[in-house]
């Protein structure tokens, strides 16, 4: 019995300094076409593949891109990481010491959310993210 509670606590203990090196999922709730993982099944820091297609040729959009949000709290403010024509893909990995993400080979921008975006034919962006 005593042995079963040290374990317990130890393991509360070492999950809780683990979950303070975990980043926040970053992946809006709609506008993302697949994911590698989900928010259920992703372990702590583990990379996550956006992938981000047009539903057709002639859907009123030219290019289907991958926006990224520094401030989660202020979508109007956005980089748009990868563009093309049709489908396009981007890693993200978790920086724990920071909880922001980055593109895979540019830990120099950290991103708090993602989403996919589709550039008009009158030349905007348009995206949703929640």
């Amino acid at each position: 019995m005593i042995l079963t509670t040290i374990l317990v606590v130890v393991g509360l203990f070492f999950g809780g300094v683990r979950a303070d090196k975990c980043c926040e999922w970053p992946i809006s709730a709609i506008g993302v076409n697949s994911l590698n993982v989900t928010l259920n099944d992703i372990e702590c820091d583990e990379p996550i593949r956006i992938d981000c297609a047009r539903a057709w040729p002639n859907d009123g959009a030219q290019k289907v891109g991958i926006a990224g949000f520094k401030d989660r709290s202020d979508t109007s403010k956005y980089t748009i990481l990868a563009a093309m024509e049709f489908r396009v893909q981007k890693t993200v990995i978790c920086s724990p010491s920071n909880n922001k993400w980055y593109p895979e080979g540019s830990p120099e921008d950290k991103f708090s959310g993602f989403t996919c975006a589709f550039l008009l034919n009158n030349g905007t962006w348009q995206y949703v993210f929640y």
